[in-house]
C-alpha cells in the first residue's frame, strides 16, 4: 500500500501539550493523527473524543446500545432498585459474591 506525507503547522505550545497527552495514552503524535483519520472514515465525520479520565454517562453509553439489549438493561435496573441493590459499590458486590461462595 502506498502512503502519502501529510504535514500540518501548529504552534510549539499546542504540539507539546498534545504530545504529552498522547504519550500518557501510550502513543506518539503521528499514531494519534492516524487514529483520528481512521475514526473519521469509520464515523463518516468527526470521530468521538478521547479524554484522560473520561467516564461516559449512562445515557451516553445507552445511546449506543441496541434497543433489545437496552430493554434488558432497563429490566435489570428495575430489579436492582426493587431489591435495594442499585446503590451497591463494586466492593460491596464482590464481598457479597465472596460470602455466597464461602457458604457453599
Amino acid at each position: 500500500m502506498s502512503s502519502s506525507l501529510v504535514q500540518i503547522r501548529v504552534d510549539d505550545k499546542l504540539k507539546n501539550e498534545v504530545s504529552t497527552i498522547y504519550n500518557r495514552l501510550g502513543m506518539d503524535l503521528s499514531t494519534a493523527v492516524k487514529i483520528f483519520l481512521k475514526r473519521s472514515v469509520i464515523e463518516n465525520g468527526m470521530p468521538f473524543s478521547m479524554h484522560i479520565g473520561y467516564v461516559p454517562t449512562v445515557d451516553q453509553i445507552r445511546s449506543h446500545i441496541p434497543a433489545d439489549i437496552a430493554s434488558v438493561w432497563d429490566s435489570m435496573a428495575r430489579c436492582a432498585k426493587e431489591c435495594g441493590t442499585d446503590e451497591m459499590t463494586l466492593d460491596e458486590i464482590n464481598a457479597e459474591i465472596s460470602a455466597v461462595r464461602e457458604a457453599r
